[in-house]
């Protein structure tokens, strides 16, 4: 339940609310996340979800629907697939056919690879 505030002139009764400081409360960054590295060009930093199974197959079979997003322009690719193990062929097929070139950095994904381990 809510606390109430009686009188909303006094600062400090606000200040001291704890409801008033919970619903301000900010998120904490992640750690070893840089949130000010904001991709600047295209194929920089590639976000990517995936969607399924649906409840029909296309007429290739495809359950599944992978999303890529290019954070930096917000271009949107959409790449059906069959099953949730096709991933890592959907993403060599993005890096192929994509008509910007997606930046691998392999010094992060050295680091990505050592953390996961």
């Amino acid at each position: 339940m809510l606390q109430q505030v009686e009188d909303t002139s006094d600062v400090k009764a606000i200040l001291n609310c704890n409801d008033c400081n919970l619903f301000k409360a900010k998120r904490l960054a992640l750690a070893g996340f840089d949130r000010d590295r904001t991709p600047r060009m295209p194929g920089e930093l590639v976000a990517s979800d995936m969607f399924g199974p649906l409840r029909s197959p296309n007429i290739k079979g495809a359950r599944y629907i992978i999303a890529y997003r290019d954070v930096a322009t917000g271009f949107l690719w959409l790449d059906p697939v069959c099953r949730k193990d096709d991933l890592a062929e959907s993403f060599a097929r993005l890096i192929r056919d994509s008509p910007i070139p997606i930046r691998i950095d392999e010094a992060d994904m050295q680091k990505r690879t050592i953390i996961q381990r």
